[in-house]
């Protein structure tokens, strides 16, 4: 295997405007580590501690995340509890994240701030 000088960057692969797969968004970063999502998130799992995706309707599989129905970076409100789902990391999270990298997210309207939130408004 070739071996690349200490100094050596490589190129990161350019990716389209509104592309986010693999993206880094830093400021997604700081509504995550505000004291504001820690509290809301906390709270969703003591309101709701089991997976709310549709494969698991129906089954008391525990959750360990909260979930952006529509993400954050896709223009869904970071703090509307409307746009919050309790989750299980693996695999439903991974398997959500899969289908909105394909093109595939649920379907929105607004809220009175203007940000989108999912019309199944549990």
């Amino acid at each position: 295997m070739p071996k690349l000088d200490k100094g050596v960057k490589l190129p990161i692969p350019s990716l389209k405007p509104g592309d986010t797969r693999s993206r880094p968004i830093k400021t997604n970063r700081k509504i995550y580590d505000s004291k504001r999502w820690k509290v809301l998130r906390h709270l969703k799992l003591i309101d709701n501690p089991f997976c709310e995706c549709k494969e698991c309707e129906g089954l008391d599989t525990p959750a360990d995340m909260v979930d952006h129905i529509i993400p954050i970076n896709m223009g869904g409100d970071p703090f509307d509890k409307r746009n919050i789902q309790s989750m299980q990391s693996h695999p439903c999270h991974d398997a959500k994240s899969g289908r909105e990298a394909h093109g595939k997210c649920e379907r929105w309207t607004r809220n009175s701030n203007g940000l989108k939130i999912p019309l199944r408004n549990k």
